[in-house]
């Protein structure tokens, strides 16, 4: 840092840019993909690494590059210590459900699975905390404070009561969770800052459950009419003929139909308070004086994660790697900063654990951009 001249430390209005190319991303993940087929899973540690350093070397700031540091042998030592505490919790739900008392049994795996929950919290937190120390930009190392089991505690509590609200606590429950998170994050030794509030986020949520009752009931209708016209068919039958060949069709087109209609209605629903969510999150987040924001709208922000789940569900999987490959450049080209920071004020950061995120994977969390 002390060999940069004086403009080269002055960060104001940098531009986010992905400049990855479809083409060394696909072979990068069919790679990964044979590999981890080859060695039974174990390579999937490396696979996910060797995805981050591409994904990470290919956005830059500022026109420099970010880099991503973990290892693959950091993951997995991560996820055999992660593996210490999941076993014993899942072999005890599983005996007690056997050997038990048929009243004691779900009280016991009723606390157990809450405890599973209670981890899960607690391997999120500690899965982008190595995430973010194990990245830097102009060598300068991410972190974030704070303590796991601290945030655990802070947002279990949160997540049990939601149900009782018929979910309107949501928007306050992910509020505090990037509050505890992102809020706690440094770059270096300069602080990063949450400043969002769940009201703020509510209204959307509330658009997000209306897109999904007017995206179910039509749905519903149409669903609950090929029921009705094959139970009709079945009424109208003489006794001793055998109902109309198309009654088994109609009942299981129905059923199907209404399947359909559910998943496609959850699916317009959450695409628009995910699409809130991620607005939300870049235009309360601060670096300092530097303020950050996000160019989409909700309603785009919504199509595209619509568009993008489907390019993956219809093609079985196989353009995974061209969604991701859009997902970057739509995330890029949305990303705003406004402001100026001094890089000379930045010191480096501590470098951290030397294990990666392991109870999240050991759980099977989606706990971080990649």
């Amino acid at each position: 840092m002390g060999g940069m001249d004086g403009p080269a430390r002055l960060l104001a209005d940098p531009a986010v840019a992905y400049v990855g190319r479809l083409g060394p991303l696909y072979r990068l993940m069919v790679t990964n993909l044979l590999l981890t087929i080859v060695t039974l899973g174990i390579f999937r540690f490396w696979a996910r690494t060797r995805l981050r350093q591409f994904l990470w070397a290919h956005t830059t700031l500022g026109g420099e590059a970010f880099e991503y540091t973990g290892t693959g042998g950091e993951l997995l030592r991560g996820f055999l210590r992660a593996l210490v505490v999941v076993l014993p919790v899942g072999l005890v739900a599983a005996a007690g459900q056997l050997l038990l008392p048929g009243e004691a049994a779900p009280i016991v795996s009723l606390v157990l699975y809450l405890l599973l929950g209670f981890l899960a919290l607690v391997g999120s937190f500690a899965a982008q905390r190595y995430q973010l120390r194990r990245s830097t930009w102009r060598g300068i190392r991410f972190g974030m404070d704070g303590s796991p089991f601290a945030y655990g505690r802070a947002m279990a509590w949160r997540w049990a009561l939601t149900p009782f609200t018929l979910f309107l606590m949501l928007p306050w429950v992910a509020a505090a969770g990037l509050s505890r998170t992102l809020g706690q994050a440094r770059f270096g030794t300069m602080r990063f800052s949450f400043v969002g509030e769940g009201g703020t986020l509510f209204p959307w949520m509330i658009l997000a459950v209306g897109a999904f009752w007017l995206a179910l009931l039509p749905g519903m209708a149409l669903a609950g009419g090929l029921i009705w016209a094959a139970f009709a068919t079945l009424f109208q039958a003489r006794p001793g003929q055998p109902p109309d060949a198309a009654l088994g069709f109609a009942i299981v087109a129905g059923m199907l139909a209404l399947f359909a209609v559910l998943a496609f209605a959850f699916a317009i629903g959450g695409a628009v308070y995910r699409a809130a969510t991620l607005r939300f999150t870049y235009e309360h987040i601060r670096l300092g004086p530097m303020r950050f924001g996000f160019a989409h709208s909700v309603g785009r922000t919504a199509l595209f994660l619509i568009a993008n789940a489907l390019l993956v569900l219809l093609s079985l999987g196989l353009l995974l790697p061209f969604a991701l490959h859009r997902r970057m450049q739509f995330l890029a080209a949305g990303v705003r900063l406004a402001g100026a920071i001094d890089l000379a004020q930045v010191a480096q950061g501590a470098a951290g654990e030397r294990h990666g995120e392991g109870l999240a994977d050991a759980l099977g969390l989606d706990a971080g951009p990649i």
